[in-house]
C-alpha cells in the first residue's frame, strides 16, 4: 500500500502545471444535503487563509474542515433530496456485471437513463461512471478509491453541470434514482457493495437517497462534499484525512468529490513549488500553530532537511514528460527564487 501511495504521490506531483494566479480565486462547496440540512461556516484565521466548516445534520457532532485563501470568492450550493411523486411508469433493473455494476431505468418518450460503474481503462483511475441519459447524452467521470475507504471524483465541472441539470429538469430522472437504494438492496453479500454506493452518494449526491442507502449500507461514508475551482491555471490541493495526506492538482474548470471516511480538512491556493513541498513533505498543516515558522524555515533552506524529492526534481520529472524546456527553466527559477 505504501508503494501504491508513493506512485500515487508522484502522478499527482508531476502532472501539476506550476501556474500564477492573475485573477480572483472563486470556489464551490457542495455540501450532500439527504432529506436534512447542512450548515457552511467561515472563520478567518487572520494569516491570509479562512477555514470553512461543513456539518451535516446526520451526522451530529461531525464536520469537515476545507481551507481555503482569504481572498477568494467562496458559493455554498446544496439542494437536499426532494424526489418526485412515482409515475408508475418507470421500469427499474440491475445487474452486477463482469466489470462492475450496471443500473437501468426506463421511462416514457425515451427519458431512459443508464448508468454503468465499471473498471477503467485507466490506470489513473480505479473505475469510470458512465451516465447514458437519453440518445446521445453521455457523460463519463473517472472514479479513485484509495485507502481507508476513501472516494475521489474528478473531472469537467461543465459536463458536471450539464449532467446535473439535464436530471434535476427531467421527473423520470429524478424518478429513476430515487429507486437506486432499492436496486443496491438486492446485492447484500455483493463485497464491492460499499464501493458502488459510495460512487453513488457521490456523484448523485441530492439526488439519491443517502439515508436509505445508509441503512443499506452501513459502512457507507456521508463525509461528502464538492468543490470546483474557477482559478485560473493549476491550484493545488492538499487533502488530509488522519494520517493520509495527498497532493490534488485541479484546473480551472475541474471538479473534484470528496467521500471520506471521517472528517478531513484540506486546504487550496499553494502554487509556488518550494512553498508545495515544503507544505506537503516538511511542515505540520496550517491550522497548526507551528505552520508559518516551518514554512518560513523551510523556504529559507537551499536544501530543506528531509523534504524528499527535491523541487528541482520534480521540476526535471515534468520536463522529462512534457518535453518543454521552457517550463523547465521556469519551474527551476521558482524553485531558488519563490
Amino acid at each position: 500500500m505504501k508503494n501504491l501511495k508513493i506512485v500515487a504521490i508522484i502522478v499527482l506531483i508531476i502532472s501539476f502545471g506550476f501556474t500564477a494566479m492573475s485573477q480572483q480565486k472563486i470556489y464551490k462547496i457542495k455540501p450532500i444535503k439527504g432529506k436534512k440540512s447542512a450548515l457552511v461556516q467561515s472563520q478567518d484565521l487572520g494569516t491570509g487563509m479562512t477555514k470553512w466548516s461543513v456539518s451535516l445534520e446526520r451526522l451530529s457532532g461531525q464536520s469537515s474542515d476545507i481551507y481555503l485563501p482569504s481572498d477568494a470568492l467562496v458559493l455554498a450550493e446544496g439542494s437536499g433530496y426532494n424526489p418526485p411523486n412515482p409515475s408508475n411508469s418507470m421500469n427499474i433493473n440491475s445487474a452486477k456485471t463482469a466489470d462492475g455494476f450496471l443500473f437501468n431505468a426506463k421511462g416514457p418518450k425515451n427519458n431512459n437513463i443508464q448508468i454503468h460503474l465499471k473498471k477503467s481503462a485507466s490506470s489513473n483511475s480505479s473505475y469510470t461512471l458512465e451516465v447514458n441519459l437519453r440518445q446521445g447524452e453521455k457523460y463519463e467521470f473517472p472514479i479513485y478509491y484509495l485507502p481507508n475507504q476513501y472516494l475521489m471524483v474528478r473531472g469537467s465541472a461543465s459536463d458536471y453541470a450539464n449532467m446535473v441539470s439535464s436530471i434535476s429538469s427531467n421527473q423520470y430522472f429524478l424518478e429513476s434514482l430515487s429507486y437506486v437504494d432499492d436496486e443496491l438492496a438486492k446485492y447484500a453479500s455483493e463485497p464491492n457493495l460499499i464501493w458502488w454506493a459510495e460512487a453513488f452518494v457521490g456523484v448523485f449526491q441530492d439526488y439519491v437517497d443517502v439515508e436509505a442507502i445508509g441503512q443499506i449500507v452501513p459502512g457507507v461514508n456521508f463525509n461528502v462534499y464538492s468543490f470546483e475551482s474557477q482559478t485560473p491555471g493549476s491550484t493545488m490541493f492538499v487533502w488530509k484525512c488522519g494520517e493520509e495526506r495527498w497532493l490534488i492538482p485541479i484546473d480551472q474548470g475541474n471538479f473534484i468529490i470528496i467521500n471520506s471516511q471521517q472528517s478531513c480538512a484540506t486546504v487550496s491556493g499553494i502554487v509556488k513549488p518550494r512553498t508545495t513541498l515544503c507544505h506537503f513533505f516538511y511542515c505540520p498543516p496550517p491550522w497548526d500553530s507551528e505552520y508559518d515558522s516551518c514554512i518560513a524555515k523551510c523556504e529559507s533552506d537551499p536544501y530543506p532537511i528531509n523534504v524528499g524529492v527535491s523541487c528541482e526534481t520534480i521540476c526535471q520529472q515534468m520536463y522529462d514528460i512534457d518535453g518543454d524546456y521552457g517550463q523547465y527553466v521556469a519551474c527551476r527559477d521558482a524553485c531558488r527564487h519563490d
